[in-house]
């Protein structure tokens, strides 16, 4: 019942979303409805090895290093450096000590630097440029 609640929720903001946009976004919206492929065919880059670092942080660390979240489908590897930045061939890429083991939602808010840790002391840094109702909603304040 919840989701049902959710999804006609969704659906009255995006209907009044769409009755207060300017005619481009109207028309935008009317080309996604009206797409017939929403697939393509690409070539991509698989990272060799991040497998097994997770593995190895699931089982020496096992939970989230900010919330301690347990459940390990919850859990991703998220590097401190990121991954594209390490040209030395791998091994700064699959270095634990260059890695957090973190839930996806505090992940997200690593990757898009709304959080950092102080490298001497471990403590979290948090962004000037979330507001107050989002450092509430994602529990940062």
């Amino acid at each position: 019942m919840w989701i049902l609640q959710v999804f006609v929720n969704r659906s009255a903001a995006y209907c009044a979303c769409i009755l207060r946009c300017k005619d481009d976004l109207a028309d935008m919206a009317l080309q996604l409805k009206s797409m017939e492929s929403t697939q393509q065919r690409t070539e991509g880059v698989k990272r060799i090895g991040q497998d097994k670092l997770r593995q190895l942080l699931l089982v020496s660390i096992g939970e989230c290093e900010v919330s301690g979240i347990r459940n390990k489908d919850l859990l991703v590897v998220s590097h401190i450096k990121p991954w594209e930045d390490c040209v030395d061939g791998g091994t700064e890429r699959l270095d634990p000590e260059n890695v957090l083991l973190l839930a996806a939602n505090w992940d997200a808010l690593f990757d898009k630097k709304f959080i950092s840790f102080d490298p001497d002391t471990g403590k979290m840094i948090k962004a000037d440029r979330i507001d107050e109702e989002d450092r509430k909603s994602t529990r940062l304040n």
